[in-house]
């Protein structure tokens, strides 16, 4: 499959496109020659977020526009349509249509990480099973974002659960104080191959745990996720047991 959009493109360009009847139809038409002309077996729409980022807030209903209108096209010819979207409660109650997506869609692709950042300014675990007892936002986890897809109408069997192979970092304010929701000054330093402050990649981690002395490794129990500690920098992340615990 291919997929189209992502962070970096934001809503802008999908928010005048589909807001445009006429134009939402070309578009349509393109999306599937491009699909069939190069052999790909379906597209994946990432549209990140809808009457967010650039959009307005006609984008619900025309996203869920544009995903009638692809399936209409695609599904005669057996092409597959998924879609990439919000694990936010907020943020899909925003964006999405989740009765006409689930209808419409073959799967819906849940982006159940980046829960907590280096954005923040406190640890906090990228993708957590369960709330915590620190957090103050209750519904950003996978119990509740799954949860909140099913009430609102997500059929069950559509439902994609995204397990990110990478952890987030932070760099606490003092290497004594190195529990989920301790103060932090920032991200903690780039990988050596991610090459982007504030996220390590699963081999980086497991590469600086096994070959670097000084390293507190911990599994929360109640979040169901571990997290590692050396001196300043923390790093929520997955291993096999949180893996195996969402599966």
């Amino acid at each position: 499959m291919v997929a189209i959009g992502g962070w970096n493109e934001g809503s802008t360009g999908f928010s005048n496109i589909c807001g445009n009847p006429s134009l939402r139809a070309t578009f349509v038409n393109n999306l599937y020659n491009f699909v069939r002309n190069y052999g790909f077996n379906g597209l994946d729409l990432d549209w990140e977020f809808p009457a967010q980022r650039g959009g307005g807030s006609a984008d619900k209903a025309n996203f869920a526009a544009l995903v009638r209108e692809l399936k209409a096209k695609f599904s005669p010819a057996g092409l597959i349509l998924s879609a990439a979207v919000s694990a936010g409660l907020w943020a899909a109650s925003v964006s999405y249509d989740i009765p006409q997506l689930s209808a419409n869609l073959d799967f819906i692709n849940l982006m159940t990480y980046d829960y907590h950042g280096s954005w923040e300014s406190r640890t906090g675990q990228n993708a957590p099973m369960y709330a915590s007892s620190v957090d103050t936002d209750t519904g950003l986890n996978i119990q509740s974002t799954v949860n909140y897809w099913l009430q609102q109408g997500a059929n069950r069997g559509k439902l994609v659960l995204g397990v990110p192979m990478y952890g987030r970092t932070f760099t606490l304010q003092s290497a004594t104080n190195k529990g989920l929701g301790a103060p932090t000054t920032g991200a903690g330093a780039a990988g050596q191959y991610s090459q982007e402050a504030g996220i390590l990649m699963y081999s980086e981690i497991c590469t600086l745990q096994r070959t670097q002395s000084g390293w507190t490794t911990m599994y929360d129990s109640t979040q169901q996720v571990p997290y590692a500690s050396r001196s300043n920098l923390w790093i929520g992340y997955d291993n096999v047991s949180s893996v195996q615990a969402k599966v």
